[in-house]
Formats: C-alpha cells, sequence, structure tokens
C-alpha cells in the first residue's frame, strides 16, 4: 500500500477521542519507562558491594537462618525472583527452631500436617531474638503445641504455607524482621520518593490489572478502579496539561504512515509489552530499594554469600548435620535450616531429617 501523508492531528484524532488525550497518554507511558529504568538502575548500584566475596567456614554469629534470608532477598518473599516460597521459608524455621531446641516436637503426622511443641522455657533459653519473637507470636495465635495444616487448592498443595501460621508469619516476616533490621543497622529506613515510587508502581502494574475486571462493575467497580488508578491518573493528568500547552505549537508537524489501522496495533502491542516488563522490573526491584541495606548490611550479604560458597564446594553427600552442633566435630558439617536457606537441601538430607524428626530418640 502507498504511502499517505497524515498531518499529525489526523493520526491522533483516529487513535483516540482528542490530541491532548493521546499525548497524555504517550507522556504517562515515557514517564512509566523513565521511572521503571531509574529504579532498575538504583537497585542493581544499591546492592553492589567492592569486596570480593570469600569462602566463610561458619555462618555470622547470632543470625538465624530465616533473618539471614531476610537480609539476603531484602525482605522480598517469593515474587518474581524465585526465592524460597512460604511454604519453605516457614518450614524452614521451625526446622531451625527444632535444630535449637526451642521446639520439643516438630513432626509431620500426615503429608500435609504437622504437630509441633514449644519448650516451655523457651524465653530464657540462648538463641537469636527474632526465634523469640517467632516463637511468642506462634504462641499467642496458636498455642503452645499445636497442628499445622498446609494450604490446600482444588489442584492439591497450593505452596501458600500453613493455614494456622500465615497470620503469625505475616507480621513476624513484615514487621518484626524489618524492625530488627533497621534496629541492628542493616537496612535504612524508607526514603519518601521511594515511597511515592512505590505507589506509583503498584498503581501501574497490580491497579491497572485489576481495574481491568473491576471495569466490568457498574458505577462501583469504576469508582473503585478510579482510587486504585490514581497515581497514574495524576501523571496523566499533568501530561495531559502539558499537551494542551504544546498543541499549538504541534499543528504543522507531519507523520508518513502507510496503514493507520497497523499503528494501533503495534502501538497497544507494545503497550501490554510494556506493562509486562515493568510488573517483572518493579517487582524485583521495587521491595532492594525499600529495603535498603546499609554498608554492614552488605557486609552481612558478604559473609553470608561466602558461607554458601563454601557449602557448594564441599562434598553435599557427605556433609553433615545434626540437632546438637556442640557435638559434631566434623569440618563439613551445618544445620539443616542452613543448607535449605541457600537452597541445598538434597532428598537425602531431606530423608535424614523426617526420619530424625519422626524418631528424636
Amino acid at each position: 500500500m502507498p504511502n499517505i501523508l497524515f498531518p499529525t492531528n489526523t493520526i491522533l484524532k483516529n487513535f483516540a477521542d482528542t490530541d491532548s488525550f493521546f499525548l497524555a497518554c504517550l507522556f504517562t507511558f515515557i514517564f512509566s519507562w523513565a521511572v521503571a529504568i531509574f529504579v532498575l538502575a538504583k537497585a542493581r548500584s544499591v546492592r553492589q558491594d567492592p569486596k570480593s566475596v570469600v569462602p566463610e567456614y561458619d555462618p555470622p554469629k547470632d543470625l538465624s537462618p530465616v533473618f539471614a534470608r531476610y537480609i539476603m532477598v531484602s525482605g522480598r518473599e517469593g515474587g518474581m525472583a524465585g526465592e524460597v516460597t512460604k511454604t519453605g521459608n516457614q518450614l524452614l524455621t521451625l526446622i531451625n527452631l527444632f535444630e535449637d531446641g526451642l521446639l520439643k516436637k516438630l513432626s509431620f503426622t500426615t503429608e500435609s500436617l504437622l504437630e509441633y511443641e514449644i519448650h516451655e522455657n523457651y524465653k530464657n533459653m540462648d538463641c537469636a531474638e527474632e526465634e523469640k519473637k517467632f516463637l511468642d507470636r506462634l504462641n499467642e495465635k496458636v498455642g503452645m503445641s499445636g497442628k499445622l495444616q498446609e494450604k490446600l487448592s482444588k489442584h492439591g498443595y497450593d505452596g501458600d504455607g500453613y493455614n494456622e501460621l500465615n497470620g503469625v508469619w505475616f507480621d513476624f516476616w513484615y514487621k518484626d524482621l524489618y524492625g530488627l533490621a533497621l534496629s541492628r543497622g542493616y537496612m535504612e529506613k524508607e526514603s519518601k520518593i521511594i515511597t511515592v515510587i512505590s505507589i506509583f508502581a503498584g498503581s501501574l502494574t497490580f491497579g491497572v490489572f485489576f481495574s481491568v475486571f473491576l471495569s466490568f462493575i457498574p458505577v462501583v467497580g469504576v469508582f473503585i478502579a478510579g482510587i486504585i488508578l490514581l497515581p497514574v491518573i495524576v501523571v496523566f493528568s499533568v501530561g495531559y496539561l502539558l499537551a494542551s500547552i504544546l498543541l499549538p505549537h504541534l499543528n504543522n508537524i507531519y507523520i508518513i504512515v502507510s496503514d493507520i489501522e497497523i499503528v494501533k496495533v503495534f502501538l497497544v502491542g507494545f503497550a501490554v509489552f510494556s506493562w509486562f516488563a515493568w510488573f517483572i522490573i518493579f517487582g524485583q526491584n521495587m521491595t532492594k530499594l525499600a529495603r535498603k541495606l546499609t554498608p554492614r548490611g552488605l557486609e552481612i550479604v558478604r559473609q553470608l554469600n561466602g558461607y554458601k560458597m563454601y557449602l557448594k564446594g564441599v562434598d553435599r553427600g557427605r556433609l553433615s548435620f545434626s540437632f546438637n552442633r556442640e557435638s559434631d566435630l566434623s569440618r563439613n558439617r551445618t544445620s539443616f535450616s542452613w543448607l535449605g536457606v541457600f537452597g541445598l537441601i538434597t532428598d537425602k538430607h531431606w530423608d535424614e531429617w523426617y526420619l530424625i524428626a519422626n524418631h528424636p530418640n
């Protein structure tokens, strides 16, 4: 099809109702990409540590495995980067408490039902502060002993943890561990600019997604969609204001295209692709900015990566772990929970743990 010369005003009016609307959309689109690129670049820079990672033969002192996991992933549980799932973090925390003697009992009665019993003197035992905080919440919400049922879906286990434990876990992960990270100087408080970016990122990703479905609900759905899309609407309004100022200077600009329908399809397709890209970029990196590590936090991460390097270098088939580390004098030793934190647990290790947990004597 031969090329046809279209005035800009004609193309814009075919794509949207008004020129100002189109330019406002374009401004919002460019602004969103600018924010995403900023987040991606900033997140990479805040995690950089100039020191080299060297093998560490023991994990950092006074740091439980679950807290180490929290620091390593900047407080992001699950998410786009493939971290350990809630089920993994929850179970590894319970196993760690069992290893440290804070749980007198931890066993599976069925494949999805777990029983536990907290040591009656746990508050006076020598352990990490975060372990006591977790047990305090578990005791308050579930009890000193009880059963934890893994969540089920229509297709089996949904990987979202244990029914009775989820409420405890949310407060522990997002409140207790975050507070400890701040008080110990591992993380910095979230800045106001990052808070604003987080709100905009949530509106742009999850807000747009849910608004598609809310738009089918008359009146109420549209109203709710407008609320969750408010940050994006604010940016759009700024673009609309700028467009009304700039449009008088764009009347003589022309664009050559061969088929306006192809332009429409291309723009819509690129917008959908961009949304998925924004979802991944913000999902992987916003928590790193909101939970920015201090130099001390970066040093802890470096030590943890050094310990992981050591564990990966040994023969994991001969790697020993026990529930009484003081009596385990072999060099290739660790705890089951540390293996889990680094994703190094083998089927053999699981078999050994089930055997010990279900037959502690």
